[in-house]
């Protein structure tokens, strides 16, 4: 069975740096630095992927959120969020399905899109 997957893919490279608010659609691939928002053009079809050498210094908004490396900022997904291990988060998370890898550490609030219940404060997972 086909996955529905972005096809176009944008990246920002390593040692790159970009400031402000970043607009795509499709794919995002974050190995430098951004500081600034990230935001989907469609929220429903569109895939951001952090990799061990990024940072985001700002919130990101798309359908599947991937980070293996450091967000510093809130995260809304609003299909899928999967954080890696190694991944470091500070900020609120939103997010209609949730994979947390034992190693990562995330400070900030969990709420699932599909609950009215107040989320979940979570202070770190893993080791030190």
């Amino acid at each position: 069975m086909k996955r529905d997957r972005p096809r176009t893919l944008h990246r920002i490279g390593r040692g790159a740096r970009v400031e402000g608010t970043v607009r795509f659609s499709g794919r995002l691939e974050v190995e430098g630095r951004v500081q600034g928002t990230i935001l989907a053009e469609d929220v429903r079809s569109s895939a951001v992927r952090v990799s061990a050498s990024g940072q985001v210094d700002g919130a990101i908004e798309a359908a599947v959120v991937h980070v293996a490396g450091t967000v510093n900022g809130p995260i809304r997904a609003s299909k899928r969020l999967v954080v890696q291990s190694g991944a470091r988060l500070n900020g609120d998370l939103l997010y209609r399905d949730l994979q947390l890898e034992y190693g990562a550490l995330v400070t900030g609030s969990l709420k699932s899109l599909d609950s009215d219940e107040v989320g979940l404060k979570l202070v770190a997972v893993g080791r030190k």
